[in-house]
């Protein structure tokens, strides 16, 4: 069994994108599997959740707007990027070299 919603998002009068966010129970599991969407973006993550009915056909509705999240991402590519450009220096492999001479 599942509920299935629609939701528009427009910004300035201009259309975004279309979510549809699915809630689904399932009659032999314990729990129902809370269903979001989100729409992703560069600058921000747009994420609508169905919560519980609350009666008729409302539906408790969550809208989360994530700024930056994708910047996540990219600023560990850009360490992981960092530490492989560290690791092909050879000014650490010859100072280590050295410092193993000397003893």
């Amino acid at each position: 069994m599942a509920a299935h919603g629609h939701f528009s998002v427009t910004y300035n009068g201009k259309d975004v994108t279309v979510l549809e966010p699915e809630k689904t129970h399932v009659y032999s599991a314990v729990h129902a599997n809370d269903g979001s969407r989100d729409c992703s973006g560069v600058l921000r993550d747009l994420y609508v959740s169905l919560g519980e009915p609350v009666g008729g056909e409302a539906w408790a509705v969550r809208i989360y707007i994530k700024p930056f999240v994708q910047w996540i991402w990219a600023g560990c590519l850009m360490m992981a990027a960092g530490g492989l450009l560290a690791l092909l220096d050879s000014r650490y492999r010859r100072r280590a070299r050295k410092e193993g001479e000397a003893e």
